[in-house]
């Protein structure tokens, strides 16, 4: 079992991070629209901890474009006000879309 190397809370969501063998963070975020199923990110060890320290300080540090700018803005919110891209598809324009079309979301490993 890997263990959890970070801990973010944006929110209500509570997203966990899991260091990989190959030095990458993985982070996985729950999302309400699919339960089955979580969104993951990858991102550097500095990348995961400056994402911990905006989560603990109330988004003290460089902006969220600054911390992952390798990432597509729906992704970015994520880790901004603690909403997926279905999520904010449901809220705001009109219901969620397949979840192969958002290509960030992994199955539940015990429940696909």
């Amino acid at each position: 079992m890997i263990k959890c190397a970070y801990e973010i809370q944006v929110g209500r969501k509570s997203i966990s991070g899991f260091l990989m063998k190959d030095g990458r963070v993985r982070l996985l975020c729950d999302c309400d629209v699919f339960p089955h199923a979580c969104v993951q990110v990858f991102v550097t060890p500095a990348q995961a901890e400056e994402l911990v320290v905006r989560a603990e300080y109330r988004h003290k540090g460089r902006l969220i474009q600054d911390v992952l700018p390798d990432h597509p803005k729906a992704i970015r919110d994520v880790f901004a006000v603690g909403v997926t891209p279905a999520e904010w598809d449901e809220m705001f324009e009109g219901g969620a879309k397949p979840i192969a079309q958002y290509g960030c979301y992994k199955y539940d490993d015990e429940n696909a």
